[in-house]
């Protein structure tokens, strides 16, 4: 004999904002949606050398990502192989997702002194961020990974994997977290 639970939410009776949805089943768009889980992880590398003096992002990478749960947010992480002087930064289509003052994440130098070349001194640097944007399911959001250099001198630009030996690959990841 086979016994069957139908249920559409299930809820802790000690406090009712912990539940679990089952939005049209668990093999469903969305399937159990407990608060804070991961519902989906996408990642990428990105391995190509490049360097830049422009002082306007420069697109180096991007996520495409169709939420599988409504109200979803999505946690951000890069990892970048990061020479010379500028900002990288993260953005959700074309808007920076850190709107400040000033940028952050400002790579002014690494002590490298005052000429940037691309033997200039290497740090692998991490940029996160935890963004809830407005979206319909069924709807793709698209997250960049963007740089751009200090200034337009070339003293001040801004390289991504630069190599001395070897090969440096950094990455991209976005996890679409529950709420």
């Amino acid at each position: 004999m086979t016994s069957v639970l139908l249920v559409d939410t299930i809820k802790n009776s000690l406090d009712s904002a912990d539940t679990i949805a089952f939005p049209g089943g668990i093999n469903a768009p969305g399937g159990i949606n407990a608060p804070g889980s991961v519902i989906q992880v996408k990642h990428t590398t990105y391995g190509t050398t490049t360097n830049t003096s422009s002082t306007s992002y420069v697109d180096l990478c991007n996520i495409v990502i169709t939420p599988k749960s409504a109200g979803s947010s999505f946690f951000l992480l890069a990892n970048f192989s990061w020479s010379g002087k500028g900002v990288l930064n993260l953005f959700e289509g074309s808007t920076q997702i850190h709107s400040h003052s000033t940028d952050p994440y400002v790579m002014w130098g690494m002590n490298q002194g005052s000429a940037w070349n691309s033997n200039s001194l290497r740090a692998l640097i991490t940029v996160t961020a935890y963004n809830s944007p407005t979206y319909t399911l069924g709807n793709s959001v698209t997250y960049h990974v963007k740089y751009r250099a200090r200034s337009a001198s070339g003293d001040n630009s801004a390289g991504i994997n630069e190599q001395t030996s070897g090969s440096t690959i950094s990455n991209f990841t976005v996890m679409e977290i529950a709420q």
